[in-house]
């Protein structure tokens, strides 16, 4: 350990290390190797030989994402480069459902998985049929999605670009004609 330590790896690195060779170690003096009362100095001291590090990915503030959105390159939405119009609607559903990565993979163009409501007030998103998701949810409904439309344009044209049904509507028109699968929304 004081090898690895001095090859400044990461006191959390340090504990993996410990987990698994407790994990084929016998207890020592009754206590396991991870709660062993000099393993747990040596883990103190190295956090304090070797701080953790700040993220070098910068923080981001969604509110400046969310200005981003209203503007160029992802407005009007409705002749904006593909590409952006698919970030547009992964970042504005992926926000409006709260759903991790692999649930919004299951999410589905099909006409049983997405369906629209009458005047895209809202929609209504189910995972594809024998989805499984990473973390079990007890009952189905709890996979199902169902976003409301932010206010109309002429009432809010600001919460109007931000609104996820717009976003998915308008992605689901224009990927029709060229779609080879039902598979993924974006």
């Amino acid at each position: 350990m004081q090898e690895k330590l001095e090859r400044r790896l990461f006191p959390s690195t340090l504990k993996v290390y410990v987990a698994a060779i407790a994990a084929y170690h016998d207890a020592v003096d009754g206590t396991s190797l991870g709660k062993h009362q000099l393993i747990v100095r040596f883990l103190r001291g190295a956090r304090r030989v070797n701080p953790p590090r700040p993220h070098p990915i910068p923080s981001w503030d969604l509110s400046v994402a969310l200005q981003g959105l209203r503007e160029a390159p992802f407005e009007p939405l409705a002749s904006v480069e593909l590409k952006y119009l698919s970030l547009k609607t992964a970042l504005l559903t992926a926000l409006a459902s709260i759903k991790r990565v692999g649930d919004l993979q299951a999410f589905s163009v099909d006409e049983v998985c997405l369906e629209f409501g009458p005047g895209d007030s809202h929609v209504i998103l189910r995972p594809r049929p024998g989805y499984v998701p990473k973390v079990p949810t007890t009952p189905f409904r709890d996979q199902v999605v169902n976003l409301q439309a932010l206010p109309l344009e002429e009432a809010d044209p600001a919460s109007a670009m931000l609104c996820p049904v717009r976003a998915l509507r308008i992605y689901v028109d224009r990927t029709r004609h060229f779609r080879r699968t039902e598979s993924h929304a974006p």
